[in-house]
């Protein structure tokens, strides 16, 4: 398949082009969940005597909302004091969607193939947004939360191994970066619309147009030629892809053909496409979660790959949240998270060719836990805050937590391109959906970290200081893929 995929043109216009689209899907599947911010901020509240005043000032008094706060659910649905829990129990509700959604999308991924499973999701994306834009209530809104988070995996999965799996291996992390790039550039537009149009309704509703727009585009597009032969079982329908695929990419003085090798004493001799598909139609119809599990090998893998991405996300939001408190407008907040995210991205891609998984994974745990415990000591550093005297030491703080943003989200990307070159075509939509729900549950957990705080007494960012060091040790599981072509049985 590696062969074939090269000899199609690998990386050429019909790559590029698939790149633009999916990079297009892949900004549409952040708008819900990295527009939080900007959709449930908590307005700023007037007390009577016409100062800026606290919700635990204000609550149980007279108050106004400062019309100079962002237009989001909050203000229009006063979400506050009393009903301030509405706004935690929306994003919790979104979580609670990832996690069953991953699953049961990945499932749909490896069922029906990436590419319907993208279109099915950018179509269910759609209706939900227009539901949420013109939305009466909060209530409305659950439902909004939970199948935007459910979908999401659709996205996820589907769409980022349709590119992996349609792209030859000198360029598939490059492209890849290029694609997870795509996810933080939602973040930045988010702060841009609200920005200009100050009405989240008008923001879902821009998203909910875009949506529209994708679908054909994505329609164009080719399914995953392994899914066709692996999965479906065709092996006519990949080479008509394979030579479709050529021939957008210029190369028309040849066909190309897929078939399987059997050996026969020494001599390797190619079957015909008619005991191709003989053969293929004598595997297993169809696998699931519980087959992942039957095999040593792919058993430790998950398993492993599990930790590694529960923890990288507990992480990750964890330190989302203690940053965001470090930047004060939520405008430049966004534009900086944003801008966080597409840079190690972007680099990781460009670099992941020349870079080991396993060295490169552990390196990033044992980084993202000293970049934590570095923050956590530039908090205790004795100074008087309220003669302005710890400039020095917030800053640090910002800094460090800054650059361990930058490592988990480079982390991130690096073991998603790791599970798709450890596990064949046949599980991979399945163990990479696994973990997916894994690392939605410790994105989840990420917002009891202050929780714990209160009741065990132990910072945040040593808790993910220590995630992050132990989780990391995982990886020694697993083996080495760097350069490996991707299997597909």
């Amino acid at each position: 398949m590696e062969t074939a995929i090269e000899q199609a043109g690998g990386h050429g216009p019909y790559q590029k082009k698939m790149l633009a689209i999916l990079c297009g899907v892949f900004w549409v599947a952040s708008c819900y969940v990295m527009g939080m911010g900007f959709y449930l901020a908590p307005p700023k509240l007037i007390c009577s005597d016409g100062k800026a005043c606290s919700q635990a000032t204000a609550c149980g008094h007279s108050y106004t909302k400062d019309t100079q706060s962002v237009h989001g659910m909050s203000y229009e649905w006063d979400l506050v004091c009393e009903r301030e829990y509405v706004s935690t129990l929306i994003g919790v509700i979104y979580f609670i969607g990832t996690v069953t959604g991953s699953p049961a999308m990945s499932w749909l991924a490896n069922t029906v193939g990436r590419k319907q499973c993208t279109v099915y999701a950018l179509g269910t994306t759609c209706v939900i947004l227009l539901a949420g834009g013109f939305s009466p209530s909060p209530e409305v809104i659950y439902g909004v939360s939970f199948v935007s988070g459910f979908t999401m995996a659709g996205f996820g999965v589907g769409t980022f191994l349709l590119l992996d799996e349609m792209v030859d291996t000198e360029y598939r992390n490059l492209y890849s970066g290029l694609l997870f790039a795509f996810w933080s550039v939602g973040t930045c537009s988010n702060a841009v619309l609200f920005y200009f149009l100050d009405n989240w309704r008008h923001v879902m509703l821009i998203y909910a147009v875009v949506s529209i727009l994708l679908i054909p585009l994505v329609c164009t597009l080719h399914e995953s030629v392994r899914w066709v032969i692996v999965n479906k079982k065709n092996v006519p329908e990949a080479n008509r892809i394979l030579q479709q695929m050529a021939q957008y990419n210029g190369i028309t003085d040849w066909k190309i053909e897929v078939h399987h090798v059997r050996f026969q004493g020494q001599e390797p001799q190619e079957s015909s496409e008619g005991a191709d598909e003989k053969l293929l139609q004598q595997m297993d119809a169809e696998v699931h979660f519980t087959d992942l599990f039957s095999y040593h090998r792919t058993r430790t893998r998950v398993i492993a790959c599990a930790i590694l991405y529960f923890g990288n996300n507990l992480c990750y939001y964890g330190i989302i949240f203690a940053l965001s408190t470090y930047i004060g407008n939520i405008y430049v907040n966004g534009g900086v998270l944003g801008i966080g995210e597409i840079i190690p991205s972007i680099v990781t891609g460009a670099i992941l060719n020349h870079l080991p998984r396993k060295a490169g994974s552990l390196v990033s745990g044992f980084l993202g836990a000293l970049t934590a415990a570095g923050a956590y000591l530039c908090i205790l550093w004795p100074c008087d805050r309220t003669s302005g005297g710890c400039l020095i030491a917030d800053t640090s703080t910002a800094f460090l937590l800054f650059l361990s943003m930058y490592v988990f989200a480079s982390s991130f990307m690096m073991l998603a391109i790791f599970i798709t070159e450890l596990f064949p075509t046949r599980y991979r939509s399945l163990a990479l959906g696994l973990c997916n729900t894994c690392a939605k549950v410790g994105g989840l957990l990420s917002s009891t970290l202050m929780v714990l705080r209160g009741f065990a007494g132990v910072h945040p960012l040593l808790i993910i200081a220590g995630s992050s060091f132990i989780g990391s040790l995982s990886v020694l599981l697993l083996p080495e893929t760097k350069g490996k072509e991707l299997e597909d049985y």
